[in-house]
């Protein structure tokens, strides 16, 4: 987070915190071959429609710097992923916000929902769905 992060009041404005959970995600899949190229996905499980977003600001961000953005898989269906997310001091004592993401996963040839690969799957049931992603109260 940068200085222009910060809101009037000095704490990291509301919307950033959506985009700083989309990034966390993006990078994750980056790991895995899923990103962006000449304007499309390099693979069709990247090509996503965020359903609905919901963030809970618990303890403000008041600083510029590094937060940790946990995230993991609470529900995986045919065709989407409720993704649930915890932005979190670096020491991890403070949840500073969480929340959830559900994305429905579309075929780009005709826009339709489309199922999960099994590459997909298996990512996600092995990386995203252990404790280990959890936030610290339920770590």
């Amino acid at each position: 987070m940068h200085y222009d992060d910060l809101d009037a009041m000095g704490m990291l404005h509301n919307a950033r915190y959506p985009v700083l959970v989309e990034r966390a995600i993006s990078d994750f899949w980056s790991r895995y071959g899923v990103t962006m190229r000449d304007g499309r996905p390099s693979h069709p499980d990247g090509a996503i429609a965020v359903r609905e977003m919901s963030v809970s600001y618990l303890s403000p961000v008041r600083e510029s710097g590094a937060v940790e953005i946990r995230i993991w898989v609470e529900r995986l269906g045919n065709t989407s992923a409720t993704y649930r997310f915890a932005v979190v001091s670096l020491d991890g004592h403070t949840v500073h916000a969480e929340g959830h993401r559900v994305v429905i996963k579309i075929d780009l040839a005709d826009g339709r929902p489309s199922p999960w690969s099994p590459q997909y799957t298996a990512v996600v049931e092995k990386e995203l769905t252990g404790r280990s992603s959890a936030p610290p109260d339920e770590a």
